[in-house]
């Protein structure tokens, strides 16, 4: 067992490159952590609030970065480190930043990420500044 919560969230695991390693991130409503995809291994960990254990989607690499985004603008961005495993808080729940994802998994093209926020507006969002590039 590589960690517990208090509730069991939503979110399903995501396997990501960073320090040269496979890294299998999973969410959970009271943090973010990667385990070694063959071991299980902790490589890492980082303190997460989501509201009502509500953490949906799957965590977004975007080149350096790694985005969690959850309901009432819950929003967490992480700097994946480049010499070892590990990670590095660049914000965390910034008020009008980034995208609270609700339901639908957001995706990622040329370091914009795109996706429906909670209230329904459709967003681009710029890494790593948070700032929406555009909503509707």
């Amino acid at each position: 067992k590589a960690s517990t919560a208090p509730e069991q969230g939503y979110a399903p695991p995501t396997i990501i490159e960073a320090a040269g390693l496979r890294q299998l991130v999973l969410l959970k409503p009271n943090g973010v952590y990667a385990v070694d995809p063959t071991t299980g291994k902790l490589l890492w960990e980082t303190a997460y609030g989501a509201d009502n254990g509500s953490i949906i989607m799957s965590p977004v690499k975007v080149g350096e970065y790694l985005f969690v985004g959850g309901y009432q603008e819950k929003n967490l961005l992480l700097k994946l480190k480049n010499d070892q495993p590990g990670v590095e808080v660049v914000w965390r729940d910034k008020a009008r930043h980034g995208i609270s994802p609700v339901n639908v998994q957001p995706f990622v093209a040329d370091g914009v990420i795109y996706g429906f926020h909670e209230k329904g507006d459709l967003r681009a969002v710029e890494i790593p500044s948070g700032k929406v590039l555009w909503q509707t």
